[in-house]
């Protein structure tokens, strides 16, 4: 990936009253010569996302960058400098994140995306700019989109990367201050965890005869 001139540090706005947490919009820049891809996501139309090891002043911290030509060239988008890297290590990523950790991203369309691990934050302009959601538990260990509905696996009681407490999928409701509101579905597991997906099962009737 080419080397960045520059970015703009995240701007992070907590409105009075319980609004959403705003990460502001920042400077589109080339890509650091020694950015640490982490995880990538398909967007479609020949957009890509990835989420990895950036620079913010010196400072290791996510960025999240993206290629609208299939992968062959990428600029920087944003990059989270409030979020807690003590457990990066590099290209390899544990699954169970501190609480405030960004490590994955998913896009489900050029404009729309996730990225969480630890924490959880959406953009509907792609990437430009972020609102945190708020959800249940510590840890946020995968997000899908299914029929439309964005839904997330959160986790408890974790630390130094396994997690022993609550398991719970949540639905994400809608307004201006986003938040998984709704939980779905919800667990403890019998010992110490270290990862978990979600997935959704679509189970479709032959019909009669």
């Amino acid at each position: 990936l080419p080397e960045s001139d520059g970015s703009t540090p995240a701007t992070v706005n907590a409105a009075p009253g319980g609004a959403a947490e705003v990460e502001g919009e920042q400077t589109i820049s080339a890509v650091d010569k020694k950015f640490v891809l982490w995880s990538v996501t398909n967007a479609g139309d020949d957009t890509l996302f990835g989420l990895g090891e950036g620079d913010c002043s010196g400072t290791p911290c996510p960025a999240l960058v993206r290629s609208t030509d299939d992968g062959k060239t990428w600029t920087q988008m944003h990059t989270f400098s409030s979020a807690d890297t003590s457990a990066a290590t590099g290209a390899t990523q544990p699954r169970v994140q501190p609480a405030g950790a960004l490590s994955e991203v998913l896009f489900t369309s050029p404009s729309t995306g996730y990225v969480y691990g630890g924490d959880l934050w959406v953009t509907r302009d792609g990437g430009r700019t972020f609102t945190h959601v708020d959800h249940p538990g510590s840890t946020v260990l995968d997000v899908v989109v299914h029929d439309k509905q964005t839904l997330a696996l959160t986790a408890s009681g974790c630390i130094q990367g396994t997690c022993s407490g609550r398991l719970e999928i949540s639905r994400l409701g809608g307004g201006d201050t986003p938040r998984l509101a709704q939980t779905i579905a919800a667990a403890t597991p019998t010992s110490q965890i270290d990862a978990a997906d979600l997935r959704i099962d679509v189970f479709r009737s032959s019909g009669p005869g």
